[in-house]
């Protein structure tokens, strides 16, 4: 099947690999405790860090400018293809 038409599925196979590696390193920060933070203001201009909870699809989304929306229509787009036995 040639994905050219579907430029989100296409750029979401072609960063697999590297994808993957980065979510076993989001996996192994979550498991040692760790968390990705934001800075923010706080009380009297004193910042502090918010923890930011995000799926790793969401944080991988966001690196590789993968539009998850986008990517869920492709999907369905190339699923009805194959029901109908198009390709």
């Amino acid at each position: 099947m040639n994905l050219s038409n579907y430029p989100q599925s296409q750029k979401k196979l072609q960063t697999r690999k590297e994808g993957d590696t980065i979510a076993l390193f989001l996996v192994w920060l979550e498991t040692k405790g760790y968390a990705i933070c934001a800075p923010t203001a706080g009380m009297m201009d004193m910042p502090y860090h918010l923890p930011l909870h995000k799926p790793i699809n969401e944080w991988l989304a966001d690196y590789f400018e993968i539009d998850l929306d986008k990517l869920e229509q492709e999907r369905i787009e190339i699923l009805n293809m194959l029901a109908e036995g198009k390709e």
